[in-house]
């Protein structure tokens, strides 16, 4: 929707909690102008998944790109609570599943898609690291 435009994602910080040391956390800002940026940008996606999802002839390629840039976004956007991640790889399996294409390799050991997603900055290179 906006080429180049960078959202505010989940930020990972360190603080210095005295005495206790260093603490670590993973934080997403729940703002209305920030969910109001990723509504456009999934809605925008989304209209694009149904345009090539809707071809007579679906081009694997095309759709694929749309599924995992549709997931980019909300493993960035991550509102809700724990289990929110296994909710954006479900639906994004449920996507292929809804163009007729099933997923027949598992995640490799020790990846995790939300983390590509999370410390990949923009969508496209999202799409390329995922095969």
């Amino acid at each position: 929707c906006h080429p180049g435009k960078v959202l505010e994602g989940t930020r990972l910080t360190i603080q210095y909690v005295f005495p206790e040391g260093y603490e670590f956390s993973i934080r997403t800002p729940g703002t209305p102008p920030r969910w109001k940026e990723y509504e456009e940008e999934m809605d925008f996606v989304w209209a694009r998944f149904v345009e090539a999802a809707s071809k007579p002839i679906i081009d694997f390629d095309e759709v694929k790109k749309w599924i995992l840039t549709m997931t980019f976004f909300w493993y960035n956007f991550m509102p809700l609570s724990r289990g929110t991640a296994a909710c954006g790889f479900i639906g994004l399996m449920a996507m292929f599943l809804a163009v007729g294409f099933s997923m027949t390799e598992e995640v490799p050991k020790g990846e995790q898609v939300d983390w590509e997603g999370i410390l990949t900055a923009d969508s496209a290179d999202f799409v390329s690291v995922i095969p």
